[in-house]
């Protein structure tokens, strides 16, 4: 078991905490919500968002402003945490952080495509992220066009994996949030191996691993799917880490001729051995069952450790993604259990 001793008060905390967060029952109930305004009436009254919400207009309000507080909520929490963990503890929520960063710059990069001018939200980034981010907030948000957003990031570790997509004229919004995410993966399983030790660091490889395989899993039968792309094209855009996949179980599926030689391959991974039979057409539906399998499992095994802190900010972050899709939802005004899938699968 992890250190008993040092994380017992940061675990009790976040069960506190957990109690808070919606559950499936809740998600039933807002699906049956006739419109969006009924949603802002129960985050009002909500423990989680009551806070964040007591001053918005249930009947006039815009969908960004909601997704902003929802955001807010989540770095809140964040820093509810950070601020009870100790030195040992901050060491992978330092590491988490940048996740938080990667947010704000995957929401600048479609607002300068749009080239919709940056407006600062005080309550989307709080004094807590101001004070650990190293990006300058306030100049970022005053860049609308993505070469002056590429400029303004310079000296900063997210300049090298934009610069060389800079003048590059046919770059899309999809290549940067591209070049984000794989300079985050690979920055954060090096940045565990780097500052993290012992239980903590096996819990936390073990999880991040097993969501990079799934990603890479759902990137092949995408790549394969739904874009003309050549193998070749296909490997350069997955995650240059392997925890479960080896290279040549990887390499049959990139080189698969059909979807039955296709489902074959993928039955034979560790993956489909420990979860059963996979369907290629329900992998992105399997990774959040996988992710969060894995993460429920080391975080009860050792509810002292690291893997504890990670469970409930993953939890949290698919919270807001839950109300975000259900927010949509509502106001397209789907029917009740076309909303409760979107949202669940979140």
């Amino acid at each position: 078991m992890g250190n008993l001793l040092g994380y017992s008060g940061l675990t009790t905390k976040l069960k506190a905490m957990k109690a808070k967060l919606l559950t499936d029952e809740d998600y039933a109930r807002i699906s049956e919500f006739e419109n969006a305004s009924e949603l802002i009436r129960l985050l009002k009254t909500s423990p989680g968002y009551a806070e964040l919400f007591t001053d918005v207009d249930e009947q006039d309000f815009t969908r960004r402003e909601v997704e902003n507080r929802l955001e807010a909520s989540f770095i809140r929490d964040f820093a509810k945490i950070y601020r009870f963990a100790d030195q040992r503890q901050r060491e992978f929520l330092k590491i988490y952080f940048r996740t938080f960063e990667i947010r704000f710059l995957k929401r600048s990069l479609r607002l300068a495509f749009d080239e919709r001018t940056h407006i600062p939200n005080p309550k989307v980034y709080p004094d807590f992220f101001r004070a650990h981010s190293k990006l300058d907030i306030d100049k970022l948000s005053e860049v609308w066009t993505v070469p002056a957003l590429v400029d303004a990031l310079y000296g900063t570790e997210y300049y090298k994996p934009f610069a060389k997509l800079k003048d590059r004229p046919d770059a899309t919004l999809f290549d940067y949030e591209m070049a984000l995410d794989m300079f985050n993966f690979v920055k954060t399983w090096k940045d565990l191996e780097k500052n993290l030790s012992g239980d903590d660091l096996e819990e936390l490889k073990t999880a991040y691993g097993s969501r990079f395989d799934m990603i890479n899993l759902n990137w092949i039968y995408r790549s394969k799917r739904f874009y003309d792309q050549t193998p070749e094209d296909a490997i350069a855009l997955l995650i240059p880490v392997r925890y479960k996949l080896n290279r040549e179980q990887i390499k049959k599926l990139i080189y698969a001729e059909n979807g039955s030689q296709f489902t074959e391959i993928l039955n034979t991974t560790w993956y489909a051995r420990k979860f059963g039979p996979l369907a290629p057409e329900e992998l992105e539906d399997t990774y959040v069952k996988v992710v969060r399998s894995v993460l429920d499992k080391e975080s009860k095994r050792d509810p002292y450790s690291a893997a504890m802190t990670y469970a409930y900010i993953y939890k949290k972050k698919h919270e807001v993604g839950r109300l975000t899709t259900a927010l949509e939802c509502l106001q397209y005004g789907m029917e009740p259990a076309d909303t409760l899938k979107y949202v669940l699968r979140q």
